[in-house]
C-alpha cells in the first residue's frame, strides 16, 4: 500500500508498504507503528488488511489535521 500525508498542500509523509518516510520524528514513530500493528496482527480472510491500515492511517490524520492520499 502507498500512502502519501500532506499539511497545508505540502507532503510531510509517505508510506510505501511497509516503510515510512517522514522527516517529522514524533509523526514518523506515530505512522510507524500504526503500520507495524497491522503487519504482526492477523485478520480474517474476509477483511483487507490494507483498506483496515489505510482507515486507522484516516483516522490518525484526520485527528492532526492531516490530509491523506491512496497513491
Amino acid at each position: 500500500m502507498n500512502v502519501q500525508l500532506f499539511r497545508d498542500g505540502e507532503q510531510v509523509a509517505a508510506i510505501a508498504g511497509t516503510t515510512v518516510t517522514c522527516d517529522d520524528n514524533k509523526l514518523h514513530e506515530c505512522l510507524l507503528a500504526i503500520v507495524n500493528n497491522y503487519e504482526t496482527s492477523t485478520f480474517p480472510a474476509h477483511l483487507n488488511k490494507d483498506d483496515l491500515l489505510f482507515d486507522s492511517i484516516k483516522g490518525f490524520c484526520s485527528i492532526n489535521g492531516i490530509a491523506v492520499e491512496r497513491a
